[in-house]
């Protein structure tokens, strides 16, 4: 998990696809806010839809004002190593993120995004 107080941008390997789950982490909108729809899927992690019928990019951070969402992204098969660099812009660093091969199924493990700036009203669960 990497912490993007100040936004930040992110690079991938490639990816056959982008998605977010059925229904959002928080369906009840007095507890949380999305801002992705759901569910959906983009072959763009640069052009994913909103539930407002907007689009937003994924790789550039925070995707909302307020917000608490999950996307995840599908390595492609050809990839001999999945790969993520997250830029932390205000505090000048970068994490470099690698996931070994030998891990891998028919599509490889996704990469697990998870979106949260104030988007959750109640107490999280543990």
């Amino acid at each position: 998990m990497v912490s993007l107080p100040s936004g930040g941008k992110v690079s991938i390997s490639a990816k056959l696809w982008a998605e977010t789950m059925s229904t959002a982490l928080e369906p009840d909108p007095h507890r949380g806010r999305s801002v992705l729809a759901y569910p959906a899927r983009s072959s763009d992690p640069h052009v994913f839809p909103l539930k407002d019928g907007g689009q937003v990019d994924l790789l550039s951070y925070p995707l909302a004002e307020t917000n608490e969402d999950l996307a995840m992204l599908i390595e492609h098969p050809k990839n001999s190593l999945g790969w993520s660099v997250v830029v932390r812009l205000a505090e000048e660093d970068m994490a470099i993120i690698l996931k070994s091969p030998c891990h891998r199924r028919s599509f490889g493990i996704p990469t697990v995004a998870g979106f949260t700036d104030r988007g959750t009203a109640g107490t999280p669960v543990s």
